[in-house]
């Protein structure tokens, strides 16, 4: 019944766009965005913009551009995948103002644009010395400039929630799978999922957008094509310079 199902609908779709003047059904596209990669590009790009820069994107008008990168595309979902740092007592009621922000802007990510969003409470924990730790030692690591102890977040189980749902939906032959993803990071973590999906479903296509000093080699060369957000950092987001 299921496989009747989806024969048909293949039937409608090329009927369809065979009407509309379309010779070819449009490939679904699916986008799968690493929150905090994409945070932390983010802070790169504007570091090489010069001092006191920093980059806001826009949720809404990055997706947009991805889903306008190439025609006869049907956008199916989009899927953010992120962690935030559970308010840290030390910093007081700032950081508790802090939490609650992110926390509401996913909301609005899952409310307003209907995206499907993974999101994990992270905890910071203590950067230690890596040379007091071959001798057994746990040195807290000190700002020379601010004083304030150097902490670490664990971000556990936010990437491996992003390549299951990549392996997952590539690998899947249903209505809600994809043609395209475009994957919206340059973690080389992602690197053997890629190639495994691609070894089993090679008509599948993965392609990357990230900022181009985020994102490694070997990213580049597994993906099917590589869009530079530098070249339309302009229609995703502000730059702006702080004094």
């Amino acid at each position: 019944m299921v496989a009747g199902l989806k024969t048909c609908l293949a039937h409608y779709y090329s009927w369809f766009y065979t009407l509309s003047g379309t010779s070819q059904v449009p490939e679904r596209l699916m986008i799968f965005v690493d929150g905090q990669n994409l945070i932390y590009a983010c802070q790169q790009f504007a570091a090489a913009q010069g001092p006191n820069c920093r980059f806001f994107y826009n949720e809404e008008q990055l997706e947009q551009c991805l889903i306008s990168m190439q025609p006869n595309r049907r956008h199916v979902q989009t899927r953010f995948y992120t962690a935030i740092a559970s308010p840290d007592p030390a910093r007081g009621q700032s950081d508790v103002e802090r939490f609650e922000r992110q926390w509401k802007r996913q909301e609005v990510l899952k409310k307003k644009l209907k995206w499907e969003v993974f999101s994990k409470k992270s905890k910071a924990y203590p950067f230690f010395c890596p040379h007091c730790r071959w001798k057994g030692l746990q040195t807290p690591v000190v700002c020379q400039k601010c004083g304030n102890e150097l902490k670490e977040l664990k971000n556990k189980g936010v990437d491996v929630a992003l390549a299951v749902d990549l392996l997952m939906y590539g690998m899947s032959d249903t209505t809600s799978s994809y043609d395209v993803a475009i994957l919206v990071s340059g973690d080389n973590d992602f690197v053997p999922v890629i190639e495994k999906l691609k070894d089993r479903r090679p008509q599948v296509k993965v392609e990357i957008a990230q900022f181009e000093n985020a994102v490694g080699f070997d990213m580049k060369r597994v993906s099917d094509k590589f869009y530079p957000l530098d070249n339309i950092a302009d229609k995703i987001g502000k730059l702006k310079k702080f004094v």
